[in-house]
């Protein structure tokens, strides 16, 4: 059964988009967590977060480092037209 989420862990569904794009991108290269955090310059949990959807205000910094790292800058258009 799936089980509710309290309302501090509610998702916004962009931000679940986004979550989303990026654990598929990482996927694809085959990383870890870890190593997209190394690329990125940034730590593990950051990166766990994010693509949980329970990290929806990231600097605008870290996640341009974590597309950069992907070669994903296109998705960063999406995110500054929000």
């Amino acid at each position: 059964m799936f089980r509710e989420l309290p309302p501090s862990q509610h998702v916004d569904p962009y931000v679940r988009t986004f979550a989303d794009r990026l654990r598929d991108a990482r996927h694809a290269r085959g990383w870890t967590q870890r190593e997209l955090a190394r690329r990125a310059d940034t730590d593990q949990s950051t990166i766990s977060r994010a693509e949980r959807g329970l990290r929806p205000r990231l600097r605008l910094e870290v996640v341009a480092r974590i597309l950069i790292a992907l070669d994903r800058e296109s998705l960063l258009t999406q995110v500054l037209r929000r």
